[in-house]
């Protein structure tokens, strides 16, 4: 059996990691957006071509894929063990109600805001 300390360093560990996930993905989720929209408004645009915007596109749904399997992952892995730390310290620290919109609906929109620039004729 593990020790308190060890759980809430458990919990901690899951809660950087989602973090974690959330910060790269949505970083190069935001640099993909202002490249493709810098490249297709700068003074001599340069228009993207359909196996570029495929190829772009393809990598942002695989990025965002993983990105979220690995956020309901730690989630469910976080869940599991906030209920071993009680159910008082697990209403404290993550509160009496789930967000209804977190990380994986956030890299989600920016997704879209990536697709959208990818294929939007500027």
């Amino acid at each position: 059996m593990a020790s308190p300390d060890q759980v809430q360093k458990e919990f901690e560990y899951r809660r950087k990691k989602q973090w974690d996930i959330f910060s790269w993905s949505s970083t190069i989720l935001v640099a993909m957006t202002g490249g493709v929209i810098a490249l297709q408004t700068r003074k001599e645009a340069y228009r993207l071509v359909f196996p570029q915007k495929l190829a772009i596109s393809l990598a942002i749904i695989a990025l965002v894929a993983y990105a979220v399997l690995w956020l309901g992952h730690n989630w469910t892995r976080e869940t599991a063990v906030a209920k071993l730390l009680g159910p008082e310290v697990d209403a404290e620290l993550r509160g009496e109600q789930r967000p209804h919109f977190g990380y994986r609906g956030a890299i989600v929109l920016l997704a879209l805001a990536a697709l959208l620039a990818t294929w939007y004729p500027f």
